[in-house]
């Protein structure tokens, strides 16, 4: 079975596939996010959806406008317990955390196009994890393989991380609960994704 990871060209800012040849990024303080909930869960235009950890709770909202197909494909692993206790396996201190790899039972098949009409990757963006993008032209195989590449793993930022636009589908966003991913990002071992659900509209509306 593949395993996704990302990129490996940004090893100069970013080292996340351990032992891949990459050394470990110099980190900077993060990012503080004062952008009001409420207005960025609107422009998102999509479901609110609850991930539950060991940790805590982080509340999301999906962007049905910019990025469709990979919200579309979020939740229907969501809404079949897909996702109900994976791992968030890979942490970078004050840059992301990565998580949501299904061993078996993946609900999703097929290849999914990368969205490129999405949001930027500031702190608590939730992008798509896709394979290692290969020194390749726009127009040949190995270039359409990576743009294809993505499976159930996704990440969610820290920090700001603008290396990464146009290379992963952003879609979705941390409305609240961003300290709990700081959490995960700072914990020495995996952190199980105890639940994935969709928020009650009554009680749990912002």
């Amino acid at each position: 079975m593949r395993r996704w990871v990302l990129c490996g060209t940004i090893c100069g800012g970013l080292a996340v596939a351990w032992g891949a040849g990459c050394s470990e990024p110099t980190v900077e303080p993060a990012e503080q996010s004062s952008a009001d909930p409420r207005v960025e869960a609107h422009k998102m235009l999509g479901p609110m959806y609850v991930i539950e950890t060991a940790l805590g709770e982080m509340r999301i909202v999906l962007d049905s406008k910019g990025a469709p197909n990979t919200a579309q494909r979020f939740v229907a692993r969501a809404e079949a317990g897909a996702y109900d206790g994976t791992l968030f396996h890979r942490r970078i201190a004050v840059e992301l955390i990565q998580g949501g790899r299904i061993e078996d039972g993946d609900p999703v098949e097929g290849p999914l196009g990368l969205e490129t009409m999405t949001t930027e990757h500031v702190v608590g963006a939730v992008s798509m994890v896709r394979r290692e993008d290969p020194e390749a032209g726009p127009r040949t195989p190995e270039r359409q393989e990576f743009l294809e590449s993505a499976g159930s793993e996704f990440f969610i930022c820290l920090n700001r991380l603008p290396h990464l636009n146009g290379k992963y589908a952003v879609f979705a966003k941390v409305i609240l609960g961003i300290e709990i991913a700081r959490k995960i990002g700072l914990s020495k071992g995996d952190i199980e994704i105890v639940r994935v659900r969709a928020a009650d509209k009554k009680r749990e509306a912002l």
